[in-house]
């Protein structure tokens, strides 16, 4: 009975571990909160959910909204950080999209702006099929 059960333990041991790895080899999102600028709590109802292929912002807790820009459309990120956002370790991210219906999102106030704009950065070049090397050469080139 005692093999048995040590048995049956390893295998889910196993499953555990290729499962974790699985789950983080397919979820490449990464998530964030707006928070408030005092003290940097997450007060807000407003979550950003960055995929390789698209960004969402969900807003709102009884009637909640949600836009979602396809990172196709995205022409440009750029991280602002006021006095108030550092001393809290907090920014903000202003994305400039092709998109009519809005030329401009924010990202505001998020913990991890760094990361989240390196990776925005990422998929975006991903997405569009360029890179840092080849926009090198392209501005390099007269």
């Amino acid at each position: 009975m005692d093999a048995r059960v040590l048995e049956r333990g390893r295998q889910m041991e196993n499953r555990r571990g290729q499962s974790a790895t699985l789950a983080a080899a397919e979820c490449c999102e990464r998530m964030e909160r707006k928070r408030s600028l005092l003290f940097a709590l997450p007060l807000s109802f407003t979550l950003y959910r960055l995929s390789p292929t698209d960004l969402c912002i969900r807003k709102g807790l009884l009637n909640p909204a949600e836009d979602i820009l396809p990172l196709d459309k995205a022409a440009g990120v750029a991280l602002h950080r006021s006095p108030l956002e550092r001393l809290f370790q907090l920014g903000s991210l202003y994305i400039a999209t092709t998109d009519p219906a809005h030329p401009e999102l924010r990202v505001r106030h998020i913990r991890h702006a760094d990361a989240f704009e390196s990776d925005f950065k990422t998929y975006m070049e991903a997405v569009s099929g360029r890179s840092d090397a080849e926009r090198a050469v392209r501005n390099a080139d007269p």
